[in-house]
C-alpha cells in the first residue's frame, strides 16, 4: 500500500524498473553469484514507485520505511482526512431520531419520501434541534462531528437546492399531516389552542409577506404561521401558513376546517384574550364549536361582571379551588344575545403582586408629570399615558401645564381587578375544569418560544416560497420531537425540583456529550460510561441506554468512506 501525500527523492541506492507505464523502485536486499552461469542475481523488495514525469522523486510504499527509516521521519505523512471527525457525539442525535422512530413520525416520512429522504430529513431535523439553529451553512459541519444516518454528508447547497425545492413539495406536506393527524384522532373531546405567529421577511419571492400587525417590526412585510396543538399532551398537531394581511379570524377558520378535514368532530377551542370582540364571539358563533376565551379585564362588561361578584369571591373558603391556590365561581350571563358561562377568578398572590407594580409605576408617572408642569407641551404631544390616570390642567393658549390630579375612580377601580381574570365558555363546566383546560393553552406560545428561540427561526433565511413551505416544515417536524423532550422535562423537574439541570437545552447540551471514538480498527467504540443526569434522562424517555451501542454498531455497519465528500 503506498503512502498518500508523501513524496521523496528517490535514494541513489534503489534501482528502477518499468512494467507498462509504471516504473517501480526496488531495494537490493542480497546478491547471490552463479558461478556456472557467470552472473549475480538480485533479491529484490519493491519499495514505491517513481512519480509521472519525474526522474528523481518516487512515491514510497509501507516497505521503504523499513529499509530506508531516516528519511520518512523527515517527512510528513498526512493520511487522507476521513467523512468523519473521528470522535462523534452522538447521545443528541440518536435520541432525537429515536423518538420520532416511537411516536410514528419516520416511519410517516419513509412512507412518504423513501428511505434516503426520510434519512435526510431526520438527519437535518436532529441538526436542528441539538445546535438549535435552522441556519443550514452550518450543517456540514455539524455533521461530520456527529453520529447521523447514512455515510455522506449533505451540502447545505444541497438542502436548498433539492431537499427544500423538489423533495419536500405541498402534496408530501398535506399527506404527512394527514397521516400524523390520523395516529391521533380519538373518540373523546380534543381541545385545539389556534392561535398565530408572525415572521418578518422583505424576501421578494416569498408572496405570503405581506404588511399586517407584526408584533417585532409592524414596518416589515410578515407572513403568518397560525398552529393546532393537543391540549392533552401538547403535541403539535396540524398548521397552516398565511399572508400577513389576514386576520386571526380567518386563519382560525381555516385550521378548524382543516382538522375538520382529518377527521375530528369533537373539537372544543381555545383562545387567549386577543381574539376578544363582539365581531369574533359572534364569528365563532356561527361556526357552531364550543370554544373558551380568556376576556379583557378592562372591557367594560367583563369589569362589571367582576366588580359584581368579587364580594361573593373573595376570601370566600366555598370557592377556594384546592391545588390551584385561587378563588374561583361561575355565573351564567347573557352576552350577545346567548347565554354563556363566565369563570371569575380571584389570585391573591397575583392580586399584591399587581398592586405594587401598579403604585410603583403610577409613582413614577406622577413624578414625571411633576417635572412638566410649568413646561410648555408640544402641539402633538402624546399624553394618553398620563391621561389614563391623570387629569391634566393645561393652558389653553399657551399649551404649559399648569397641574393635575389623580383619577381615583379609575385608580381604585384598577386596583379593585388586581388579580382577577374571566374565562368565557360556551358550554357548562366547573370553574377548576375551566381553568386547567385552559391553562393548558400557553402550550401555544411555548411552541412558538421553542421555533424562535429555541432553535433560531426568528426570521425565515429563505428567499422564495417554495423554501419558506418546506423549512418550516422541518421546524414542524423539529417542534413534535422537542414537545417530547419538553415534556420529560417537567417530568424529570417534579421527581427532582431541579429547574435548572433539566431544561431541554440543558438535557440536549448532557446528552450530546456522549461520545464514540473511532479506534486503529476504524471502527467506533463509545469509551465512557453513562454519567448519572444521563441515565435519568434516559429512564424519564422510557428509552433503553443500550441503544446508543446499538446505532454506533449501524453506524459501523456502513464503512464510511475515506476521503471527505459532500454530496450536491
Amino acid at each position: 500500500m503506498y503512502l498518500k501525500n508523501t513524496v521523496i527523492n528517490r535514494p541513489k541506492e534503489t534501482k528502477i524498473q518499468r512494467n507498462g507505464s509504471t516504473r517501480y523502485v526496488y531495494y537490493v536486499t542480497a546478491t547471490t553469484y552463479y558461478a556456472d552461469r557467470k552472473y549475480n542475481m538480485d533479491q529484490r523488495v519493491s519499495i514505491g514507485k517513481m512519480v509521472d514525469g519525474s526522474d528523481t522523486q518516487m512515491i514510497p510504499n509501507e516497505n521503504f520505511e523499513k529499509y530506508f527509516p531516516s528519511v520518512l521521519s523527515q517527512v510528513q505523512n498526512y493520511p487522507e482526512p476521513p467523512v468523519f471527525s473521528l470522535t462523534l457525539h452522538v447521545g443528541a442525535t440518536v435520541i432525537e431520531r429515536k423518538i420520532a422512530e416511537r411516536n410514528g413520525l419516520s416511519q410517516i416520512l419513509r412512507n412518504i419520501y423513501g428511505p434516503e429522504i426520510c434519512s435526510d430529513i431526520l438527519n437535518v431535523v436532529t441538526f436542528i434541534l441539538t445546535d438549535e439553529s435552522a441556519v443550514f451553512q452550518h450543517y456540514p459541519s455539524f455533521m461530520r462531528s456527529h453520529l447521523q444516518i447514512g455515510k455522506s454528508i449533505r451540502s447545505d447547497s444541497y438542502i436548498s437546492s433539492r431537499l427544500l425545492h423538489r423533495e419536500i413539495t405541498d402534496d408530501r406536506i398535506i399527506e404527512m399531516l394527514r397521516q400524523w393527524n390520523k395516529l391521533h384522532i380519538n373518540t373523546g373531546r380534543i381541545y385545539i389552542g389556534c392561535d398565530s405567529s408572525n415572521f418578518n421577511s422583505e424576501a421578494e419571492g416569498i408572496e405570503l409577506a405581506q404588511m399586517g400587525h407584526a408584533k417585532d417590526d409592524p414596518t416589515k412585510p410578515q407572513v403568518n404561521l397560525a398552529v393546532a396543538i393537543s391540549q392533552d399532551d401538547d403535541t403539535p398537531l396540524s398548521y397552516d401558513l398565511f399572508p400577513g394581511s389576514i386576520i386571526d379570524m380567518t386563519e382560525c377558520e381555516q385550521l378548524v376546517s382543516q382538522m375538520y378535514d382529518y377527521g375530528y368532530r369533537d373539537i372544543g377551542l381555545l383562545f387567549d384574550r386577543g381574539y376578544f370582540s363582539e365581531d369574533n364571539v359572534r364569528y365563532l358563533d356561527e361556526l357552531g364549536y364550543p370554544f373558551m376565551m380568556m376576556l379583557r379585564e378592562d372591557e367594560k362588561v367583563v369589569s362589571e361582571l367582576i366588580l359584581d361578584n368579587l364580594p361573593n369571591l373573595k376570601d370566600h373558603v366555598e370557592c377556594y379551588l384546592d391545588g390551584m391556590e385561587i378563588f374561583g365561581l361561575t355565573v351564567s350571563k347573557e352576552l350577545y344575545e346567548k347565554y354563556r358561562q363566565f369563570h371569575i377568578y380571584y389570585d391573591e398572590v397575583k392580586a399584591s403582586y399587581s398592586k405594587r407594580r401598579f403604585l410603583n409605576e403610577l409613582s413614577a408617572t406622577e413624578h414625571s408629570l411633576q417635572d412638566l408642569v410649568g413646561t410648555k407641551l408640544r402641539k402633538n404631544a402624546n399624553l394618553s399615558s398620563y391621561r389614563c390616570w391623570f387629569a391634566l390642567d393645561i393652558d389653553k393658549k399657551t399649551n404649559i401645564l399648569t397641574g393635575f390630579s389623580r383619577r381615583m375612580d379609575r385608580i381604585t377601580k384598577r386596583l379593585s381587578l388586581a388579580g382577577t381574570f374571566v374565562i368565557m365558555t360556551t358550554e357548562e363546566m366547573s370553574p377548576d375544569k375551566a381553568l386547567s383546560t385552559y391553562r393548558g393553552r400557553d402550550n401555544i406560545e411555548k411552541f412558538f418560544r421553542s421555533i424562535k428561540s429555541g432553535m433560531d427561526f426568528d426570521t425565515p433565511g429563505v428567499h422564495d416560497q417554495v423554501s419558506l413551505a418546506a423549512k418550516i416544515h422541518l421546524m414542524f417536524i423539529a417542534g413534535i420531537i422537542r414537545n417530547e423532550l419538553q415534556q420529560t422535562s417537567k417530568k424529570i423537574k417534579e421527581a427532582t425540583k431541579n429547574k435548572k439541570c433539566f431544561t431541554v437545552p440543558a438535557m440536549i447540551d448532557d446528552l450530546d456529550q456522549i461520545e464514540c471514538t473511532a479506534y486503529e480498527s476504524g471502527l467506533y467504540r463509545r469509551r465512557f460510561a453513562f454519567t448519572a443526569r444521563q441515565k435519568l434522562i434516559f429512564k424519564y424517555l422510557d428509552i433503553q441506554e443500550s441503544i446508543v451501542d446499538t446505532e454506533i454498531e449501524n453506524f459501523n455497519s456502513l464503512k464510511p468512506l475515506a476521503g471527505l465528500s459532500y454530496k450536491i
